[in-house]
């Protein structure tokens, strides 16, 4: 309810300021990579990569794959995704063996889901003062003064996304050679965590020198 005071009144308390732009800038959404890890022993980088995105929905599975294949491809190293062979439904590790075998692919790239994790903060309410115009019923004349106005407190819903890329050697000996979480916070829609974590994930695996690149 508003409460004739002077123009001195409250202003936006600078904690509630700081702490509203913070959230505004959050909830824009913003995509990191983390818990990155490089073998140390690998030396060979790898120049034909087998892409796999494990993923349910059959479009969403090809659009990753897609876009991992055109970010490798720009970057020097030839990339096959896995629907061309597979279209009817993800590989399973017997029928990837087989597809490595079969095409002599020296990597094998999957992407897959994590758990998503969601959070709520609370964000204080706080009081500003506005220009109030009304009638005075004694004067007959219009009058202007301040008044408060509350702006109430209310709960901010994060939610991070997170999709795990790992990059496997092929051979006698096939194991592990990078692995990385990308994590885009409040994304709005399937395409911006697909284009952020793609984005990402082969210019650190060629920062890393585990695929080979256009650059000698």
């Amino acid at each position: 309810m508003d409460r004739p005071f002077t123009p001195r009144g409250k202003s936006i308390p600078r904690f509630a300021l700081a702490l509203t732009v913070v959230v505004a800038l959050a909830g824009c959404g913003g995509a990191h990579l983390a818990n990155m890890w490089r073998d140390p022993t690998f030396a060979a980088p790898m120049r034909n990569v087998f892409v796999v995105a494990l993923k349910e929905d059959p479009s969403n599975r090809r659009l990753w794959e897609d876009e991992l294949v055109k970010e490798l491809t720009e970057a020097g190293t030839r990339g096959v995704p896995s629907y061309i062979q597979f279209p009817n439904a993800v590989p399973d590790t017997q029928e990837v063996v087989q597809a490595v075998q079969r095409e002599k692919f020296d990597g094998v790239l999957l992407v897959f889901s994590k758990e998503p994790e969601a959070t709520e903060t609370y964000v204080p309410g706080y009081v500003t003062t506005a220009p109030i115009t009304r009638v005075d019923p004694w004067t007959r004349r219009w009058v202007t003064y301040y008044g408060y106005v509350d702006h109430p407190g209310y709960y901010e819903t994060t939610t991070i996304l997170r999709d795990q890329v790992d990059l496997w050697t092929t051979g006698a000996s096939p194991r592990l050679v990078w692995s990385g979480t990308g994590e885009v916070i409040n994304p709005a829609n399937a395409h911006d965590m697909r284009d952020a974590v793609a984005d990402r994930i082969v210019p650190e695996l060629a920062k890393a020198g585990v695929i080979a690149t256009n650059v000698n």
